[in-house]
């Protein structure tokens, strides 16, 4: 018998007339060309003719009617004679029309053959004529002979039953020429080939492949034969329909019984599996793997792994062995295969381990892996087999006999030294995270073993390497590398995978390891890590990774108070970016969806329940993230979030975050729930008219689902229709929400709005009607009620429809009362558009006017001269001789007050009135500068405290006053002297002069000659070195002072000038306006005015760390280290004071010691420390905050030293390190008053403290924060900070906003100061009434810093004093009930997102001290309220802390 392999070979020949026309004596002209001899072609054109006369000749149908006769044995010489014609005449191939005739002779001579050897040979020659294409006439005959064709192909394969081996070979080469398609050397005389998958087709539909499956037990024990049949089958295999066909022969059984066949070549094995791969590709799995599944079958299969195994060696012999593993892991999947019984599980189970726990066991001996590519391949196939074997609960005994689950944890460890030495990098990283995936799946049932084996710890300690900063560099070539090239996400994602296998067992036992290990805080940080690194590329790997830790996070501390707590302040930071997430990201396909769900999932199970996590959840918005992502309106997120809303509404604080928050458009939540109602009652078919209003009275809320449901009696402890509904929609938790919030005072709803929340505030009452119509019907369906029981359903069902017209009637009225209201606002409209016609006609009428008087030339000439005769009679008498005309505007003043009129100065004040009128000292007139004090020319009056001052004339020469406007000498904020001495009620100028300070021994005596007399002394100062003196001092001392005064010299005395010299004093106190040399000091009667400057709240300096010491080299000697800069809270120490302290502002530590032969280990250089005041944010210059120091004794590192020389530095000290870094302070109060300009801040901070800040009536007095003590009866202080006033577009900086509003932040509560009269900043700004300062004032604390408006506030509405005050402080107080009636009249940019809400509003006047007291004493009460309730969450933190110490020391005991 010879082999498959020379099958071909064999073959060669035979076919090798048709592949070289040029061999064949009758094949007609050569192809290839070249000459031949006339004579030569002439004879072998004759002999063709002759013989093709002669195959024409042959008739078929005689043919068969000479082979059907049998009578005579002497015909058998004529019938292989007259078959070698047929054979003859067909060797170019067989036509359609002749096939059916061909076949029955090849049945003619299949039966011969039973008696006459003889037709063997013909019988092959046909059926080799059959493996030659088929001869067309026309394209159509494929189509018309398709069904002859098709059976006498199957014909083929019938004929495998002759019991010759000669003719089942050919029968089996002849199929797999179908697929080997070659031409014929010459066509028949008009016909043509037939396609080249013409015969493949017509097999298929013949059948064929099912005939030659079948016949394999013909050939059972002949080899050859066997093989050319699997060849055969090979081939036919190739498709889906012929796979089809072969199943329903039970191919698969059949073919894996010959897998352990006796076959030296091999090739039984071989085509044998292939035969099993095509059924597994073309046809159901689970077919094959059903007929694989008989024990025999499994035996077989496991003989011939087991032996590929242990003796095949060769390439070929690897890869059919794991061909033969993948066909065994398949056979795992299916419950029904007896993989156990064979004892094939427990093989494949020592082989996937024996490697790692290195057991001993007779059937791995003698067992060596050669680490090749097919060994790899081999290595992962059984891993996969662990992981199917997992899910077969007969299996799992083995699974822990055999040691799976710590050869899988062999695999969970730091990479750095791959435990195969023979596995190359990526394919140790390969096997590694395929063994921890299988891990995630045999886990979950071998709890007790994982437990055992310290899994836990292991996983723990691996992801803390994966988050790590080890050196490591991941393949990430395969399928579970996906995303971990160049880091270690891969391993960080099957790592997280095991861990979520076995918690969401929800095991106590599990739990409770991990936890203890530090799970939650550990979990954590990988939660950040990986957020951080989705900042960087958001991938699918990172979402998962997410996912999978705040799943886990759930499952630990859902139910467990104590680690809800573990998780509160830093889990809840880590928590939110995950809810503000970006809707557009949840349908990008990467996982975002399913994160958002487990980040709610999460803050379910870890937040709610817990009142520190709750709280602190609150405090950063997490209500408003959630109303966020509910105005949405994905039904899947609504579900939850709702739940989760519900849920939080337990705590207090929630409704009024809910409350709160408005949406886009200022949608309200209250109109977003209702919202969401209508869309669910819309998806379930509730009936509603065109209004929303009620149409079914009976059954107002029922679903059209519901209303489809028979009647159908179900037990009592099943729920009905009515009572499922509650559970299958939002509608419940929407009720439970709005109750939660309240019916009554919703804002920001419509009338339609109104009109469903009428239904939502019943839907108990009809839900409860709902269940009993079920009831009723259910008793009517099997009972018959008696008279009282059905007059009580009766009365029942009757209180659920008065509900109903209860509810429809309040509907209407609300919708007839937004129809009544619509038509007033149109009644307003029309008022309003007539008004403005009118005034167009006016204007019209007027223009019509105006041009008739101008176009009379009479009249406008008369015109003309009354006007110029009316300005001369207004003009002044006296003309003014050598003056000047100056504005009272200052260039660069730095203040909004509205400029004066104009005033002109001729001459030094005179006194015009008074008892000193008529004396002497009335007449003399200062001598200051000759000339530069003139006539008298106007007369103008100072306020000041005495209502009995004396008017005061004044003037100053011309050039004067110009020099001082060109040089710009009066510092900024200094009143120069024609507005200090203007009139007091002019529009812009409003300054009021304040009393010289007097001794004490003669204040009673001069006091009723204050009210006599006032004067004015303006005093400049000396002129910078180098600088020429002022013009008016050409000649004159230039240090002496210029002296404006109502006082004769003789009455004046002298007093030190800014020189040293002495300058004239007066003899009675008057009214004095001094500018100081010190360009940052205005004194006002010896009252001092400080510029901002001299307050100093940031302060830049440079910070640079020691440098270490030299190590010593010879000995090994390290350096000391470098000194560090610390940043120490101290109290009574300023800004100022360290810059006068340290004018460079540098500060360096000291240096490390060297190292020496005396001592090798060098001293550390000396620490800088720098003191500085409580309250101070230590910041770069980007802004970015490094530190804080808030309390005294506080130590910050602001500066480390550099390390000394070592060995790891060649002994080379290192430098320190080097800042410059920004001290910004902010003032620590208690109370922090905060208003416009001139609201009378000042002026209250002096009433309620011992504070004296500078209180005028103009803008801008109060230019530095000051700080005043409130103090009490019972020695309570408070501190009280009284911030420069605010401006519009503080937010942004504009002014000094930031530095005033940032001392806001560190606050306790605040307290607006809002003027009654309303604030215009200058002429040039819009006047704002009250109600528009607290909005304001409001929008500006909220665009700096949100967070301010939580704080507890305090309004005081200042000025009661003033006309009119009572009227604006009703109007204000309804503009604050209800500010919503009011808002629409604003500007927008005006309107704040978020109100402040006042605990208390006072109203007060610092000038008359009226509601002082009571201001006092609310402070003193919020103060006491906060401070009580953050005593109260220590206690209880205190406690918790305590009971959770108790119940650990009674568990250890």
């Amino acid at each position: 018998m010879s082999s498959l392999a020379e099958a071909p070979a064999s073959r060669a020949p035979s076919r090798s007339p048709a592949r070289t026309p040029a061999l064949s004596p009758a094949s007609g002209p050569s192809r290839c060309g070249g000459e031949r001899r006339r004579n030569a072609s002439d004879a072998g054109a004759d002999l063709s003719a002759v013989q093709d006369a002669q195959l024409r000749s042959v008739d078929l149908n005689h043919v068969i009617k000479l082979l059907e006769d049998s009578d005579s044995k002497d015909l058998e010489q004529e019938q292989l004679k007259t078959l070698k014609k047929v054979v003859k005449r067909f060797e170019n191939g067989l036509p359609l029309k002749d096939l059916e005739q061909i076949i029955e002779i090849l049945n003619l001579c299949a039966e011969k053959m039973n008696e006459q050897e003889a037709f063997t040979e013909p019988l092959c020659e046909l059926i080799k004529l059959c493996g030659l294409p088929f001869q067309k006439k026309k394209s159509s005959d494929e189509v018309s002979y398709s069904v002859a064709v098709s059976k006498s192909i199957a014909q083929l394969g019938y004929l495998m039953r002759v019991p010759s081996s000669q003719v089942r070979i050919q029968i089996c080469k002849c199929i797999v020429s179908f697929y080997n398609v070659e031409l014929p050397r010459k066509l028949l005389s008009g016909y043509q080939p037939t396609s080249a998958n013409y015969k493949i087709q017509m097999a298929e539909l013949g059948g064929l492949a099912e005939t030659l499956v079948l016949s394999l037990a013909l050939v059972e024990n002949q080899l050859t034969e066997k093989l050319w049949v699997l060849k055969a089958l090979q081939h036919l295999s190739s498709s889906g329909v012929n796979c089809r066909l072969m199943m329903k022969a039970q191919a698969a059984s059949r073919l894996c019984l010959y897998l352990n066949g006796v076959d030296p070549s091999g090739q039984l094995v071989f085509c044998s599996s292939e035969i099993l791969w095509n059924l597994l590709e073309n046809t159901s799995k689970e077919e094959v793997i059903n007929q694989l599944s008989s024990l025999e079958c499994v035996h077989a299969l496991k003989e011939v792994f087991v032996d590929l195994l242990m003796h095949g060696f060769r390439h070929y012999d690897c890869q059919l062995r794991n061909d033969l593993l993948v066909i065994a892991t398949l056979l795992a999947e299916n419950p029904a295969a007896p993989m156990i019984e064979s004892g094939f599980t427990k093989l494949l189970i020592v082989l996937a381990t024996f490697t790692e726990v290195k057991i001993h066991n007779p059937l791995v001996k003698g067992l060596k892996l050669t680490y090749s590519y097919e060994d790899f391949e081999m290595k992962k196939l059984l891993f996969n087999v662990i992981g199917v074997l997992s899910k077969d609960p007969c299996a799992v005994p083995l699974l822990s006999e055999n040691d799976v689950m710590p050869a899988l944890l062999y695999y969970v460890k730091p990479n750095q030294k791959p435990g195969f030495h023979d596995w190359s990098a990526a394919q140790y990283e390969e096997l590694q995270l395929h063994a921890i995936a299988i891990l995630a799946s045999v886990a979950p049932f071998l709890v007790d073993k994982y437990l055992s084996c310290q899994a836990n710890t292991l996983l723990l300690v691996f992801l803390e390497w994966c988050v790590g900063q080890d050196p490591f560099f991941g393949q990430g070539n395969s399928f579970h590398g996906t995303g971990g090239r160049g880091n270690k996400l891969a391993q960080m994602r099957y790592s997280l995978r095991v861990l979520r296998s076995v918690v969401s067992l929800y095991d106590d036992a599990v739990n409770l390891n991990l936890c203890d290990q530090g799970a939650i805080s550990q979990l954590l940080d990988i939660l950040k890590y990986a957020a951080n690194k989705s900042k960087e590329k958001e991938d699918a790997i990172l979402l998962e990774i997410e996912a999978d830790i705040l799943f886990l996070l759930s499952a630990l501390c859902e139910n467990d108070l104590h680690r809800k707590e573990l998780f509160s302040y830093e889990g809840v930071d880590i928590l939110i970016p995950f809810i503000q997430i970006d809707p557009k990201k949840l349908y990008s396909g990467l996982g975002h969806n399913r994160l958002l769900f487990t980040a709610l999932d999460c803050l379910w199970s870890c937040v709610i329940g817990c009142h520190i996590a709750e709280d602190y959840f609150l405090e950063k918005q997490g209500i408003f993230l959630l109303l966020d992502l509910l105005a949405l309106k994905e039904k899947n997120l609504s579900n939850i979030i709702l739940g989760i809303l519900v849920e939080f509404c337990d705590n207090p604080k929630t409704t009024s975050h809910i409350s709160t928050w408005r949406g886009e458009k200022d949608q309200t939540a209250a109109n977003l729930l209702i919202q969401l109602w209508r869309q669910e009652e819309l998806d379930l078919g509730v009936k509603r008219d065109q209004y929303g209003r009620l149409v079914d009275m009976k059954r107002p809320i029922a679903s059209s689902f519901q209303k489809q449901q028979e009647v159908i009696p179900i037990p009592a402890n099943c729920p009905s229709f009515a009572i499922m509904e509650i559970s299958e929609n939002i509608r419940a938790k929407l009720y439970s929400l709005l109750c939660k919030l309240g019916f009554e005072n919703l804002p920001g709803l419509s009338a339609k709005d109104f009109v469903t929340l009428a239904i939502i505030q019943h839907y108990i009452d009809f839900k409860v009607g709902e269940v009993w119509i079920e009831l009723c019907a259910e008793l009517k369906e099997e009972f018959r009620p008696v008279g009282s029981d059905e007059e009580a359903l009766k009365v029942i069902s009757e209180v659920s429809e008065d509900t109903g017209r209860m509810v429809a009637a309040l509907q209407t009225e609300v919708l007839e009362s937004q129809h009544h209201q619509e038509i007033q606002e149109e009644q307003k409209a029309y008022t309003k558009i007539q008004a403005i016609h009118k005034q167009r006609e006016m204007v019209n009428k007027s223009w019509e006017n105006f041009l008739t008087r101008t176009s009379n030339y009479e009249a406008l000439k008369k015109a003309k001269r009354l006007q110029e005769k009316s300005i001369e009679a207004s003009r002044c008498k006296s003309k003014t001789q050598n003056g000047a005309v100056h504005s009272t505007d200052i260039k660069g003043l730095g203040t909004t007050i509205g400029s004066g009129r104009l005033v002109t100065v001729e001459s030094t004040p005179q006194l015009i009135g008074g008892p000193l009128a008529v004396t002497d000292l009335a007449c003399r007139k200062p001598s200051v500068y000759e000339g530069a004090l003139k006539k008298i020319k106007r007369v103008k009056t100072l306020d000041s405290v005495n209502k009995d001052s004396v008017p005061v004339e004044y003037s100053l020469e011309s050039r004067v006053v110009s020099h001082l406007e060109k040089k710009k000498e009066i510092p900024e904020r200094a009143a120069s002297a024609w507005q200090l001495l203007d009139a007091p009620r002019m529009p812009g100028l409003h300054c009021t002069g304040t009393t010289l300070p007097l001794a004490k021994q003669q204040q009673q005596q001069q006091q009723h000659e204050l009210r006599r007399e006032r004067g004015v002394v303006i005093r400049l100062p000396p002129p910078s070195p180098g600088r020429q003196p002022y013009p008016w001092r050409l000649g004159a001392d230039p240090a002496r002072p210029l002296v404006l005064s109502a006082q004769p010299p003789a009455a004046q005395a002298r007093l030190p000038c800014a020189s040293g010299a002495a300058a004239p004093t007066p003899a009675r106190p008057s009214l004095a306006w001094e500018v100081a040399a010190a360009p940052s000091m205005v004194r006002c009667g010896g009252a001092v005015l400080r510029k901002y400057g001299n307050f100093i709240d940031d302060l830049r300096v440079y910070v640079r760390g020691g440098t270490g010491g030299m190590g010593y080299p010879r000995l090994g000697g390290e350096g000391g280290r470098g000194g560090d800069v610390w940043f120490v809270a101290q109290e009574r120490t300023t800004l100022k004071s360290i810059r006068e302290r340290y004018p460079q502002k540098r500060f360096i530590a000291g240096t490390g010691a060297n190292s020496s032969v005396k001592a090798l280990k060098g001293e550390k250089g000396k620490d800088c420390e720098v003191h500085v005041p409580p309250g101070i944010s230590v910041v770069y210059d980007d802004g970015t905050q490094i530190g804080e120091l808030n309390a005294a004794g506080e130590r910050f590192l602001a500066a480390r030293g550099g390390l000394g020389g070592s060995l790891a530095t060649n002994f080379l000290p290192c430098k320190g390190q080097r800042r410059i870094v920004h001290l910004d302070l902010k003032l620590i109060a208690d109370v922090g008053l905060v208003g416009f300009p001139n609201a009378g801040k000042s002026s209250l901070l002096s009433k309620i403290s011992h504070a004296k800040p500078e209180i005028a009536n103009y803008a801008f007095t109060t230019v530095q924060p000051e700080l005043g003590k409130i103090m009490y009866a019972d020695y309570k202080q408070i501190s009280v900070a009284d911030l420069p006033g605010l401006i519009e577009g503080a937010h942004a900086n504009k002014g000094m906003g930031h530095k005033f509003l940032k001392h806001v932040e560190r606050t306790k509560q605040l307290l607006l100061v809002v003027d009654i009269s309303g604030f215009q900043l200058s002429v040039k700004t819009r006047f704002r009434t009250a109600f528009e300062t607290i909005l304001l004032l409001t929008k500006e604390l909220e665009l700096y810093k949100e967070e301010l408006l939580t704080k507890p506030a305090l309004l005081a509405i200042n000025k009661m004093d003033l006309p009119c005050a009572k009227d604006n402080l009703n109007e204000l107080m309804k503009q604050l009930q209800n500010p919503q009636d009011f808002l629409h009249l604003l500007q927008e940019e005006m309107i704040p997102a978020n109100t402040l809400e006042f605990k208390d509003i006072i109203p007060i006047s610092t000038y008359t001290g009226e509601g002082i007291e009571e201001l006092k004493a609310c402070i003193r009460k919020c103060i006491d309220e906060e401070a009580e309730q953050e005593n109260e969450e220590y206690r209880k933190k205190k406690l918790l802390l305590l009971q959770t110490s108790l119940e650990e020391q009674m568990n250890r005991s």
